[in-house]
């Protein structure tokens, strides 16, 4: 099946098969998008993929995290949710002007699958986002997520500086953390 998930918690006025689509979903659901080729969202909205379902599902209670991430020209932020095995949302990423933030774990497999599978198409429109408050987090995150990894990424780096501090700070407490631990600590918001 073609397409691509889509939240917001405000109305964004999009466009689709060249009508007007407000992306507006209710708390707890989603919007597919099947015919992702003519979906276009304004060029003032931040593109913020998640890789983990059920932080896509709970943005609302998350939104303390995005609150700051808009820079001067965008006004909203449509998040997207992508099929693991599905290249429809990083082509579209690839078509559309849009910045593109990606919020993964904060963990080798997830800072690769970034760089290699998403970096590639939206070149300098794309970054991955990266807390203020990661290093604390990281120091008490999971030892048996880095362990699992560091086989096959141990040599992970990049050109991108802030990502490769990222990258050093998970090899100095030689432990990862998950996005999840997002949603448990804005869970009284």
């Amino acid at each position: 099946m073609p397409g691509f998930l889509v939240n917001s918690y405000t109305g964004i006025d999009c466009i689709l098969c060249r009508q007007p689509f407000v992306i507006e979903p209710a708390e707890g659901s989603a919007v597919y998008i099947a015919d992702w080729q003519s979906f276009v969202p304004p060029i003032s909205t931040l593109i913020i993929g998640i890789e983990n379902s059920e932080n896509f599902l709970r943005i609302r209670e998350q939104k303390s995290l995005f609150d700051d991430l808009l820079q001067q020209e965008e006004s909203e932020i449509l998040f997207v949710s992508r099929y693991a095995f599905s290249t429809d949302l990083r082509n579209w990423l690839a078509s559309i002007p849009n910045r593109y933030l990606h919020f993964g774990d904060f963990d080798l497999a997830g800072i690769d699958i970034f760089l290699n599978q998403f970096k590639p198409h939206v070149k300098d429109r794309g970054s991955f986002l990266i807390p203020s408050d990661i290093e604390s987090r990281l120091k008490n995150g999971s030892r048996k997520r880095y362990d699992d990894q560091y086989q096959k990424f141990y040599d992970l780096t990049t050109s991108y500086p802030d990502i490769n501090h990222l990258i050093s700070l998970i090899h100095k407490y030689r432990r990862t953390y998950d996005q999840e631990g997002y949603i448990m600590s804005n869970s009284h918001l």
